[in-house]
């Protein structure tokens, strides 16, 4: 990877200038994610921050010296992560407490249509966690409503570390990943007939929340973070129609931290969606919900759904 010059700007900071200034078409709430990013960096030392660019630099790097493991196209390839992910990196990494040097960042929660890289995402995040954050005995976990579905993103981290120099570091088994020297354990976990309750989770990874019936694996998880000082909840979720599931409340309230109508300085939210339904017949509004179009995502594949949901 070529170095960049000192006054150039990180590929997470020219994603947020390129929102801030309309060169990228993003919904509302994206705006608002990028404006409470510049807002507390100007706020920064009034609240007890500081912004490494270090910190944010080393985990995003990390993910970049992983390869893909899916699709003929991408498979063998170094992960380049989207602008778009690694502002989410830049945020969740870079701000610190200035006191403790400990992470600003308890909670994330990211809303992305499908087919835009989400486990892409969480996989190498999830590894930096337990390999890369040096954090004794860290447990990682993968969490979803249904068996298979909390496999997605641990089989995936697997693969990864199978397929590159981790693999001489990390012992893989079907259901975990170990890494000995720090003690770390990765394990996928369901709310379908397993027990999530009695961890000391460092990193989880809860993915597509919008199909949880309830909120007892997010409650539980949370829980679990407690002992550890820079423990962190990672919420990842398509959007979901479910009104009577815990998500939509959910969102509602991460939409009230980006407005401004809620302070909760430890939890971060991006929220990738359509302003208003009649978007989607506007091509050009797609990005909105789809950050990866025009880049891993063809905008023939959204063209062929269009077609089926005008057709259904």
């Amino acid at each position: 990877m070529a170095k960049r010059k000192s006054n150039e700007l990180h590929p997470a900071e020219q994603y947020a200038e390129d929102v801030r200034s309309g060169k990228i078409v993003a919904c509302h709430w994206v705006k608002m994610a990028v404006e409470r990013y510049y807002r507390d960096l100007d706020n920064a030392i009034e609240k007890g921050w500081v912004f490494s660019r270090q910190a944010a630099e080393r985990a995003i790097n990390f993910c970049h010296k992983l390869k893909h493991v899916k699709g003929s196209q991408w498979a063998g390839k170094h992960i380049q992560l989207e602008p778009w992910q690694q502002f989410i990196i830049w945020n969740l990494f870079g701000f610190l407490m200035a006191d403790t040097g400990y992470r600003r960042f308890r909670e994330a929660y990211v809303s992305v249509a499908k087919k835009n890289g989400k486990t892409t995402l969480a996989a190498p995040l999830s590894l930096y966690m337990g390999i890369a954050d040096k954090e004794m005995g860290a447990e990682v976990y993968y969490v979803a409503a249904v068996r298979y579905q909390a496999r997605i993103c641990f089989d995936m981290a697997k693969l990864m570390v199978q397929r590159s120099d981790l693999a001489q570091m990390c012992v893989t088994t079907r259901d975990a990943i170990s890494y000995e020297r720090m003690g770390a354990t990765f394990q996928p976990l369901s709310t379908e007939g397993q027990n999530t309750d009695g961890k000391s989770s460092h990193f989880v990874v809860l993915d597509e929340y919008h199909a949880h019936p309830t909120d007892e694996a997010y409650d539980l998880m949370q829980n679990s973070l407690v002992a550890r000082a820079q423990g962190m909840l990672f919420v990842i979720t398509t959007a979901g129609r479910r009104l009577a599931y815990p998500c939509h409340a959910y969102e509602q309230t991460m939409r009230k931290i980006l407005d401004g109508s809620i302070e909760a300085d430890r939890n971060f939210a991006i929220i990738y969606t359509l302003d208003d339904v009649s978007e989607v017949h506007d091509s050009n509004n797609w990005v909105k919900a789809n950050p990866c179009l025009g880049t891993t995502l063809e905008e023939s594949i959204l063209r062929e759904q269009y077609k089926q949901m005008i057709n259904d």
